[in-house]
């Protein structure tokens, strides 16, 4: 058969987690101090099984289109996962009754979007004489993963109301970015 789309692929993510959290209040001399420090521990596995179309070769139907023939699916199972250790610190300093000052520490992660893990291959069903392309997720790409220090500090004018200035450092690791790369596929020519 020609081009068909009757395939299924899907992500399944487990993620396991420990956390501790502690919260101290303290005066140092007349200066009221909230200290809030963490750290969490996640570990996640991710598993993709996927159907792929196997692809057999490319026909020429017109004087400018071809179409690839499939002969079947392909089965695949996919998996991959990570472990993050995840610390926090948040510091909290009452400098008069109307200015408070914080400062906080912590690393955070944004997992990558779910299309991006999935592990089947798809290739171009109609494909343009020097266009043929294909797709494949990768179950193993890790989260985004941010390390970021704050510092603010709060002049309380008025019942609910404040102003407020605040500085910020954020260092991201691990960006997620797509690749083109060149693959051959067994039995698929390019009459170019």
């Amino acid at each position: 058969p020609y081009y068909t789309t009757n395939t299924t692929s899907s992500v399944e993510e487990q993620t396991t987690a420990f956390y501790i959290n502690s919260l101290w209040e303290f005066d140092v001399k007349d200066l009221f101090v909230q200290i809030n420090a963490g750290i969490r521990y996640e570990e996640t596995d991710v598993i993709s099984p996927s159907e792929s179309n196997i692809a057999e070769q490319v026909n020429w139907v017109a004087s400018s289109e071809w179409i690839t023939s499939f002969s079947g699916v392909q089965e695949v199972s996919n998996a991959g996962g990570y472990d993050l250790l995840l610390p926090m610190v948040d510091i909290r300093v009452d400098l008069t009754d109307d200015l408070v000052s914080r400062v906080s520490f912590g690393k955070s992660v944004t997992r990558a979007p779910l299309g991006n893990l999935l592990g089947g291959l798809s290739l171009s069903g109609s494909p343009k004489i020097g266009s043929r392309t294909g797709s494949r997720g990768n179950t193993n790409l890790k989260p985004y993963q941010s390390t970021n220090f704050d510092i603010s500090l709060e002049y309380y004018y008025d019942e609910g109301s404040y102003a407020s200035v605040g500085l910020f450092w954020k260092q991201v690791d691990d960006w997620i970015e797509t690749s083109t790369v060149d693959v051959e596929i067994d039995g698929l020519y390019d009459v170019y």
